[in-house]
């Protein structure tokens, strides 16, 4: 209906690429990156696998050919929805704007212009696409998959989601032009979700700061992140145990200072291999800087 009445769209999607990764029907297993602990996005146009984490990529017929082992493409990212879109709007403008074209500063302007003149009809784009932009011919804005983030194991997803969706909704109805926002979501009824789309900040802050001071999060207290990594695995087994040994002994010759500090790990974060270097994260919280910082540097 929006295209129907030229006026622009568009169209958020969570990642870029193709399809997030190739399954093997036989080992029900996706390709993994050799350097990181994470899947290979599949890139069409290039034919080729890419890691969004280390930059490692790999041409498609390696894996794929006529005499090769066969792939299942899972998930669809924002190469697949441009021709998809294309495909439903042939007589439309479609174009796609994500983190590839953005690393040319002549093709990122060249695209924003046309789509600011109105050449084009139809956005598609990453999160690259969310922020900033003041585009006086969209009336509407399509958010998918972008609730996946409420999955990051970060302490601050729900902010972070809220923020992109407010930010994305934003878009639409910059200028004479009512906007409307439509989103792809498997959970309608989450508090995220609905307080974004109402623009209920109020009720989101309460909310979260409730569960923060619960479970002692910033701004209640003040955290470090602490990061290890080696080539080898068996070092960060056993630095993971030498830390646990050196916290018990500090324990029972510092206690007062244990009770004001809170550690959570040493543990293996969730991408637990990152450019060929294992990886291990310790988070210490505190109420007290200067005491957080000289027990760290310690």
């Amino acid at each position: 209906k929006t295209l129907a009445k030229n006026e622009q769209v568009i169209v958020l999607v969570g990642r870029r690429g193709f399809a997030h990764y190739l399954l093997s029907p036989e080992t029900n297993k996706p390709l993994l990156c050799p350097e990181c602990s994470i899947s290979l996005t599949l890139h069409k146009k290039k034919q080729a696998l890419h890691c969004h984490y280390c930059g490692f990529s790999s041409p498609l017929k390696q894996f794929a050919g006529d005499e090769k082992q066969k792939f299942i493409a899972v998930g669809s990212g924002a190469e697949k929805l441009e021709a998809y879109l294309q495909e439903c709007f042939p007589q439309k403008k479609v174009a796609r704007l994500d983190s590839e074209l953005t690393s040319s500063t002549a093709k990122l302007r060249a695209c924003l212009a046309d789509f600011r003149a109105r050449k084009i009809d139809l956005l598609v784009g990453t999160q690259v696409l969310a922020k900033g932009h003041d585009f006086s011919g969209v009336s509407l804005v399509c958010m998918l998959e972008l609730d996946q983030m409420l999955d990051f194991p970060d302490f601050r997803a729900g902010e972070k989601t809220l923020q992109l969706i407010v930010q994305a909704a934003g878009r639409a109805g910059r200028a004479e032009l009512a906007g409307q926002v439509l989103m792809q979501t498997f959970r309608q009824d989450h508090p995220v979700l609905e307080q974004a789309l109402s623009y209920d900040f109020q009720a989101f802050a309460e909310k979260e700061l409730a569960f923060r001071r619960l479970h002692a999060y910033p701004p209640f207290t003040r955290m470090i992140l602490c990061e290890f990594s080696s080539s080898f695995e068996s070092d960060l087994r056993q630095l993971e145990l030498d830390l646990r040994r050196y916290f018990q002994a500090e324990a029972q010759t510092n206690q007062e200072l244990f009770k004001r500090l809170r550690l959570l790990g040493p543990s293996v974060p969730a991408l637990a291999r990152l450019r060929s270097q294992y990886r291990l994260c310790l988070i210490c919280l505190g109420t007290r800087v200067y005491e957080l910082q000289a027990f760290v540097r310690k």
